[in-house]
């Protein structure tokens, strides 16, 4: 919808899952020359544009007024939505910074392919025990991995080669559960290593509703 009109409709087929991005191909509708319509929008509302007269190659910044509806008539929100494309017909929109929760509620389809696709190249090692120490850090003991450069992110996570464990600082304003999401995280994004929970794995000095959610994280 461009000022409350449709103009078109989209799959929105791929995405960025990372960075919360959706696009797709327009499907036009009512719209002759998708280059000559979008640019004569974008200059009449004064909304930057990016042209390429030779080859009619054009993108845009955020369209306020562009909005994409889902099945159910709810509009999908991001942080902006903009259009590119090259002359008549072929012309994609994107969708940008789309909430976590939105974006793992309406395109599960997208985090399900991106899932199987980053499971194949990342590393992965079992978590042998999880538990909280005596100076009440949170510690996570990989089966074999070490990550004795970890100090490096500045993340506040670090490795201890003594008790090959890696660990959070005593909890302040974050909670032990916070603080096992950012291992896991940091670890995964920073050193291609995926960190999982097995049946085994041994639980020191962590409450029972500790154990559940982070089982549940």
């Amino acid at each position: 919808m461009l000022d409350d009109k449709l103009i078109g409709t989209t799959l929105l087929e791929k995405a960025d899952v990372p960075m919360g991005v959706v696009f797709g191909q327009i499907v036009l509708e009512n719209i002759d020359n998708a280059y000559v319509f979008f640019k004569a929008y974008c200059l009449q509302n004064k909304i930057g544009i990016t042209d390429d007269k030779k080859d009619k190659f054009l993108t845009t910044r955020h369209i306020p007024n562009l909005k994409v509806f889902d099945n159910d008539n709810t509009e999908i929100k991001g942080s902006a939505v903009s259009v590119s494309g090259q002359g008549g017909n072929d012309f994609e929109i994107t969708i940008e910074g789309i909430p976590h929760n939105i974006f793992s509620f309406k395109f599960q389809n997208h985090i399900n392919y991106y899932k199987n696709l980053f499971d194949q190249y990342i590393d992965k090692d079992n978590i042998i025990e999880i538990g909280i120490d005596e100076n009440e850090r949170l510690f996570i003991k990989p089966e074999k991995a070490s990550f004795p450069l970890i100090y490096r992110t500045a993340t506040e996570v670090h490795w201890d080669d003594t008790e090959n464990f890696l660990y959070s600082p005593k909890p302040n304003e974050w909670s032990y559960l916070d603080w096992y999401k950012q291992i896991i995280g940091i670890i995964q994004t920073e050193c291609n290593y995926k960190l999982k929970l097995t049946d085994t794995t041994k639980w020191t000095n962590v409450s029972d509703d500790l154990i559940k959610q982070i089982i549940e994280a």
